[in-house]
């Protein structure tokens, strides 16, 4: 008897267990209403070109192209497309990766319909117009939108998407000035205005965004300060204000910010000597002028620097040869004169990284220091060996 029950016990396992992974292999079907909004959206928005974008991926094609509403069971379920993730319990459109997939003209308002979103990827495209479409998407955590013909004002209602942790709006054409409604955005790590057409200072409340890793407003045509408020964003990694028609010193509080290892502020640069982390610095294509800074040297975990396009005179300092992580180097461009340093990583930089400096002289350049003209710097446009 006792056998008899544990073969029964051992059974009502063993079905429970083949049931449990039955049923967790099993992925619900996209839901009727979101499937249509994605035949539609292709419908009306995908053309076939020779080459959508720049992108070298190789499943360019196998995106919005492959999608098929009418064939098998398989291909007719939305969450088996390309680009498209749904929610393996709810079967509900959870991601949207439309990047460089020949999307051209406005978003259409279909998209709106796919409320359950939380990941919107349509970058690389040819969109134009607004945005109206995506104010729907509310549990969106990440919003791409860079690299189309976007244009207006950033609308107010991004600050509403209180879950973003990602927004990159860059490389489009929009104007106005940041919205207001970004304050709210508490939870955001990535934030790229880049190459837009954006004006109006640089706003103080964006240093109340402590989850911020990543900002990127260059190219643009803000003016003003940078706010102190900043220095709070002790997360920050990477921060570029480059191309803007900003003034004024940089606020001492950015000093706070020791996690930094990219940093481009166009030409403003008293602090950056306390930024130990700093891997990048490019304050090339400004109107600095004067001697190289005597603070770069403290710069120990330097990878790349880059001063080229500006005025700056006197010589290469001896102490940077105590940057020993350098293996990018370019003063191009200047007014610099005298001796090239040339021990540790100095012994690696090439030509390039002096031309246009008529009074630098020594390796690797032709003009050795014995030569009499290379006393005498002239414009920072003239050409090198």
């Amino acid at each position: 008897m006792e056998k008899e029950s544990f073969h029964f016990s051992y059974i009502i396992l063993l079905l429970t267990v083949v049931a449990s992974h039955f049923l967790a292999s099993i992925q619900p079907r996209c839901h009727e209403d979101e499937r249509s909004a994605l035949v539609e959206f292709k419908a009306t928005f995908f053309t076939r070109k020779p080459q959508c974008c720049y992108s070298t991926t190789s499943d360019e094609k196998a995106k919005i192209e492959s999608w098929k509403a009418l064939t098998e069971e398989t291909q007719s379920d939305c969450c088996y497309w390309a680009g498209v993730k749904c929610d393996k319990i709810s079967g509900h459109v959870i991601g949207l990766d439309l990047s460089c997939s020949c999307v051209s003209g406005h978003i259409p308002h279909s998209l709106g319909n796919l409320t359950p979103l939380v990941h919107l990827d349509l970058s690389s495209n040819r969109l134009i117009g607004t945005t109206p479409s995506l104010q729907n998407l509310t549990l969106l955590t990440h919003l791409d939108l860079r690299e189309n013909s976007l244009h207006g004002v950033i609308p107010n209602y991004f600050g509403n998407i209180l879950k973003l942790n990602h927004l990159d709006l860059s490389y489009n054409q929009f104007g106005g000035e940041v919205p207001s409604s970004f304050q709210r955005l508490s939870n955001l790590k990535h934030l790229n205005l880049s190459g837009n057409f954006l004006t109006g200072e640089v706003p103080s409340f964006l240093g109340n965004l402590v989850q911020l890793k990543c900002l990127s407003l260059t190219g643009n045509m803000l003016s003003g300060q940078i706010p102190s408020s900043l220095g709070n964003l002790v997360q920050f990694t990477s921060l570029d204000f480059s191309v803007n028609r900003l003034t004024g010193e940089i606020p001492s509080s950015i000093g706070n910010l020791v996690q930094l290892i990219d940093i481009d502020l166009g030409n403003l640069v008293q602090p950056i000597g306390s930024l130990k982390q700093l891997k990048l610095l490019n304050l090339s294509n400004n109107m600095l002028s004067g001697l190289l800074p005597p603070f770069l040297a403290n710069l120990t975990n330097l990878e790349a620097l880059d001063l080229s396009q500006n005025q700056l005179s006197g010589e290469i300092p001896q102490e940077l040869t105590q940057l020993t992580s350098l293996a990018v180097f370019n003063v191009s461009y200047n007014r610099l004169t005298g001796p090239i340093p040339q021990s540790r990583q100095f012994a690696t930089f090439e030509n390039n990284s002096y031309k246009g400096n008529s009074g630098l002289c020594g390796t690797p350049l032709s003009r050795k220091c014995g030569d009499l003209k290379a006393s005498s710097p002239s414009s920072p446009t003239s050409e090198e060996d």
